[in-house]
């Protein structure tokens, strides 16, 4: 919605009501993303906007770019605030992030058994169980006891093909993607670049609503299916 309400209010043509309309769209849109406390969301729609406006043919913004690229300090600013961002949207909610990264963990143990093929669609939820507890045996005094439970998502698409396609449904994605890409450099194009980057982002953390059904006493559970990413 972010990239097409830019590409829409591009436009010169465009009539001064419709761009108020726009304005309206893009407002209740940046609202509706903030309501939702979606970390992914909110990076995904960040970068993407960031995305379109370094690629902008604008006069100010390449200004800007030319400033940017000349001068380190403000370089490390800019390294700096995308640091600090990362950090505190780890700490927002941290007992989901940590749940998140102990699931990719089991997933990446999930994946070597079977590298190269994957598990096979729909596996992940009847074999992830054995995977953790393996992990646990292994690991009697880990901390992550507390996000154990049975999820029916690895909560990122790609290790979520990774573990039930292998390597060849990883180079499947890529070779899909890839005729994505848009080899030209045309404003339509960069514009489709950066809804696909805004959705590569998001399937990072994606998750659909009611994918995870944890025990009641774990407390990855209220924080994941409250964070709707």
């Amino acid at each position: 919605m972010f990239i097409l309400h830019f590409r829409l209010s591009s436009y010169n043509n465009t009539y001064l009501f419709q761009k108020i309309c726009l304005f309206i769209s893009g407002v209740l849109q940046i609202n509706a993303l903030v309501l939702t406390h979606s970390r992914a969301g909110w990076i995904a729609a960040i970068i993407g906007l960031c995305y379109l406006l370094w690629h902008t043919d604008s006069i100010v913004i390449q200004r800007s770019k030319a400033f940017i690229k000349k001068s380190l300090i403000v370089q490390c600013i800019i390294i700096g605030i995308a640091i600090i961002a990362a950090i505190s949207a780890y700490q927002y909610k941290k007992a989901s992030a940590d749940g998140r990264l102990f699931i990719w963990g089991i997933c990446l143990d999930m994946s070597k058994d079977k590298l190269i093929t994957g598990h096979g669609t729909g596996m992940f939820r009847e074999k992830f169980p054995n995977y953790q507890a393996a992990f646990f045996m292994q690991n009697p005094d880990s901390d992550n006891v507390d996000y154990a439970g049975n999820p029916l998502y690895p909560f990122n698409e790609y290790l979520s093909v990774l573990v039930t396609q292998g390597l060849i449904g990883v180079a499947f994605l890529i070779l899909i993607v890839n005729s994505l890409s848009f080899h030209s450099s045309s404003k339509g194009v960069r514009q489709q670049r950066a809804f696909l980057l805004t959705w590569g982002i998001f399937c990072l953390f994606f998750i659909s609503y009611g994918a995870l059904s944890f025990n009641d006493s774990a407390t990855f559970s209220n924080s994941t299916t409250s964070d709707k990413e």
